[in-house]
């Protein structure tokens, strides 16, 4: 169970700066089991550790590049500033660029995996969030936040995001995938972070959102 992810935690074990596993991944690890296949591997750091991680990952010999309208762009240390992003594609030399759809919306390129299931650590992608003060900003709205100490959980040693802030981002698209992650995570989180994941609905949506009138 979660060899993936302890492949993964192995080659990042040695990086100084904060990281967790995050998305569908992190439910799993707090709920202690796979409940479902991921298409792919996510996992987040602070902006604030950025140029380390690209040198940690190029060091290990991975690809580092930032997905636009252009394409992928290589990123390093010394150009990563020059890119408007929120997040980072790893590759190593096993990653299938035929697994992605490439479409066109305003202007980015969104890319999506055709693949059903990451089955193997080729790929990794890096999502970028903010930290102020000791808290976990949240970086869609950065009045949303939640102390960096409740923010982050570990299962046997490996590292993922608290699920009420996984949720969080999932609420944007209630996709089958994320309202079964719902499903699954919300009766094993305590009251206060429900009570969290309401608020913050509340705050970003109002209090029409579907989530908020279950978990109220």
């Amino acid at each position: 169970m979660f060899e993936l992810l302890k492949s993964t935690s192995q080659i990042l074990g040695s990086m100084k700066t904060k990281w967790c596993f995050c998305g569908g991944w992190a439910i799993d690890l707090f709920l202690a089991k796979e409940t479902r296949p991921h298409k792919d591997l996510d996992i987040m750091i602070f902006k604030k550790d950025l140029q380390e991680t690209i040198d940690y990952m190029k060091t290990n010999g991975w690809k580092v590049e930032a997905p636009t309208r252009q394409g992928f762009l290589p990123v390093d240390s010394d150009n990563y500033e020059e890119f408007e992003y929120d997040n980072l594609w790893c590759m190593n030399e096993q990653y299938p660029l035929d697994y992605l759809k490439v479409d066109e919306q305003s202007a980015y390129n969104f890319y999506h995996y055709e693949r059903e299931e990451q089955k193997d650590l080729d790929f990794l992608e890096i999502l970028l969030n903010s930290s102020e003060n000791g808290y976990f900003v949240y970086h869609r709205n950065p009045e949303i936040r939640l102390e960096v100490s409740k923010a982050l959980y570990s299962f046997e040693g490996m590292p993922y995001l608290a699920p009420e802030i996984v949720l969080l981002y999932k609420s944007k698209y209630l996709s089958e995938d994320n309202q079964a992650d719902f499903d699954l995570v919300v009766p094993k989180m305590k009251d206060s972070q429900k009570s969290w994941l309401v608020e913050a609905l509340k705050y970003e949506y109002g209090s029409d959102h579907p989530w908020v009138m279950i978990l109220t």
